[in-house]
């Protein structure tokens, strides 16, 4: 796409009372002393555009400026360009009009500040919704726009920015190209389909836990083998002997416990008997207290459920409470918006039109216009001021018809809340009134459990308890016994003691099974530091083969500037970056200004192939360069010269 300057005419524009360039597409060359208005030019030609100056500035004076600093008020500050974009021509116009009101007691009108007008095409658009976005569809955003009409914009951005707009201009793809090469056939696998630097991180990351893991092998080994301790044979052996002959005695010791048992097993018998009882007894207890618990618990349930049943209620009034409080604001609000809205129609209403006062000299030769002329413009006036009171008052009306709407919901939904409400107000009374009477109730005495001595059962129970344990309490000799358990404790223990020979055994044969584990990871992780460390040394070829291939398919494509788009670190890796050289000299440091404007109309040139736009370009302080580069499409040069008056030379 190819956007020219057909004419650009300004009008009470900062120092510019009245001026009209007729560059028909051409490019041209302003010359002036300063103070003339060669920048003024630029900046109203971005100010028709974006409403900002050539700084970037949306804040700036645009009107001109009386002695003591004020603007200067008395007529609009105007400024209209006609683009031709491929071909076609197209009208932007932005007017900062000065609003007149008449006061009370006053015979002249009073001025009440600026409103911003914007045309397309002569017809009148909305700045926010119509003009500022066909301006962005005619010429593309204001960034991509300041990359190719100021020369020097894409020095001036962050690095990181420029670079990337360097690597979508060059295209391609530089590492998949390189990875098609015999030599990095491998590099695939180690990549994993991440960037070289993270892959890099990937595989330092693992040769550093490697390299822990193998530093650490030595003194595990050297505590393995403090812990190696195995047993002789002989005390192998003699631990099979010990056990063998301790295992015979607790046989005979078995033997003779068994003649006991028959004493103690009637003993054991009874013993079941009483606890069988017991729970009998238990069980019985548990059927005679069952209906005075069940009735407690029931009970307790109506109680529970009707505080259960106040604590929803009033969980729900509380909501319908708060919708109440929350409804009633918004009406608050919606209302005071209504009626601002109403006064504020009413006002606009009552506006009366003010006549404007009408230049009736042509600002060129000086005479008096015709009389029709200045009737045509009064009555444009007139007619503008009636169109705009009216669209001022459909606005007010479209603003205000939907808060009407959710008055009138607001209100009807109130009306059926606070119906929901008051039933649940009727609700929770009776049920506290509930409540009261079953705590009044739960306040009186109750019995705790049955009088189980009034029970046949349970008495009969208890008389079979108590002769099991008169019969429990008869006498019976236990000290053989005892004396035989005591002595089958003994060399249980006695057998464990010689069992741990073998458990030392086990230990020790455990412990050389995990030394032999070690030396053998130790093999392994050496293996693996070889790998890691040869992947490392091949993605840093690679990497250097990829930055050196991205730098020439870049510096291809300028003939003045070369890049430096990656930094050599002390490690032998690279970090990014983006430094410019015009023939060895550091763009940022050492290089002249008329150098800087020659590269920064390379970078645009270059930009402009790549996006595919070409845009006026205005170069300021032109007289700086000997010798201005080329540039892809218009051209505006701003000159400092003798001339006192701005003076504009086309080229062709």
């Amino acid at each position: 796409m190819q956007i020219q300057i057909v004419s650009l005419e300004i009008k009470a524009f900062k120092g510019i009372r009245d001026l009209r360039l007729a560059l028909d597409g051409r490019s041209a060359d302003l010359y002036g002393m300063n103070g003339t208005g060669k920048t003024s030019v630029y900046d109203a030609y971005l100010w028709a555009l974006f409403g900002k100056d050539s700084a970037g500035a949306a804040k700036f004076d645009v009107k001109p400026l009386n002695e003591d600093g004020s603007p200067r008020t008395g007529a609009d500050t105007e400024v209209e360009v006609m683009l031709l974009v491929d071909g076609k021509e197209t009208k932007l116009r932005r007017v900062l009009h000065e609003k007149w009101k008449a006061a009370p007691g006053k015979a002249e009108p009073v001025y009440m500040g600026d409103e911003t007008l914007c045309y397309i095409d002569d017809v009148p658009a909305a700045l926010e919704k119509e003009y500022k976005p066909f301006v962005a569809s005619l010429i593309g955003d204001e960034e991509q726009f300041k990359l190719l009409s100021i020369h020097g914009y894409f020095m001036g951005i962050p690095w990181e920015q420029r670079r990337r707009y360097l690597v979508d201009a060059a295209g391609g793809n530089a590492e998949a190209e390189l990875l098609n090469r015999p030599e990095f056939a491998a590099l695939p696998d180690i990549l994993q389909g991440k960037s070289p630097e993270d892959a890099k991180k990937r595989l330092a990351d693992q040769l550093k836990r490697v390299q822990e893991e193998l530093n650490a092998i030595p003194g595990r080994l050297d505590e393995l083998q403090r812990m190696y301790d195995p047993p002789t044979s002989h005390s192998l052996q003699l631990a099979d002997d010990m056990i063998a002959a301790h295992k015979k005695e607790l046989e005979d010791v078995n033997k003779q416990l068994d003649g006991t048992e028959d004493v103690f097993a009637k003993a054991a018998e009874l013993g079941r008997k009483v606890r069988t009882l017991n729970e009998k007894i238990e069980l019985r207890k548990a059927e005679l207290d069952r209906p005075i618990r069940e009735a407690a618990q029931a009970f307790e349930e109506r109680l529970k459920n009707a505080r259960e049943r106040k604590k929803s209620l009033s969980a729900e009034a509380k909501r319908f409470e708060d919708d109440l409080m929350s409804i009633d604001f918004e009406l608050g609000t919606l209302k005071t918006e209504r009626e601002r809205l109403l006064a504020e129609y009413y006002t606009i209403k009552d506006e009366p039109y003010i006549p404007q006062a009408i230049e009736t000299k042509c600002p060129v030769c000086g005479q008096d216009l015709p009389l029709h002329q200045v009737e045509q413009a009064k009555k444009k006036a007139e007619s503008a001021f009636f169109n705009t009171q009216q669209r001022r008052l459909n606005d007010k009306i479209s603003e205000g018809e939907p808060k009407t709407s959710r008055i009138n919901r607001l209100e009807e939904e109130r009306k059926g809340i606070q119906e929901s409400l008051d039933k649940k107000r009727v609700f929770i009374a009776v049920v506290d009134e509930d409540i009261k009477v079953l705590e009044a109730e739960d306040a009186l005495p109750k019995p705790q459990h049955y009088q189980y001595e009034q029970d046949e059962k349970y008495m009969q129970l208890m008389g079979e308890l108590q002769k099991l344990r008169e019969e429990m309490e008869a006498p019976r000799d236990t000290g053989l016994r005892n004396q035989l358990l005591t002595r089958r404790d003994q060399i249980i223990d006695t057998i464990a003691e010689w069992k741990k020979t073998y458990a030392k055994r086990d230990s020790a044969e455990a412990v050389k099974g995990r030394m032999n584990t070690l030396e053998k990871r130790r093999e392994e992780l050496g293996q693996d530091v070889i790998r890691i460390t040869g992947q490392l040394a091949d993605l840093q070829e690679y990497t250097a083969a990829c930055c050196s291939a991205m730098e020439d398919r870049i510096n291809a494509m300028f003939h003045e500037i070369q890049w430096q788009l990656f930094e050599p670190l002390k490690n032998g890796g690279y970090r990014a970056c983006c430094n410019a050289t015009l023939h060895g000299v550091n763009y940022a440091t050492n290089l002249n200004n008329g150098a800087r404007i020659n590269a920064g109309i390379e970078a645009i040139r270059v930009l402009s192939r790549s996006l595919g736009v070409t845009v006026p370009l205005f170069v300021d302080n032109a007289e700086a360069v000997n010798n201005l580069t080329y540039a892809p499409g218009q051209m505006i040069r701003l000159h400092v010269s003798n001339d006192t008056k701005l003076t504009m030379v086309l080229e062709g």
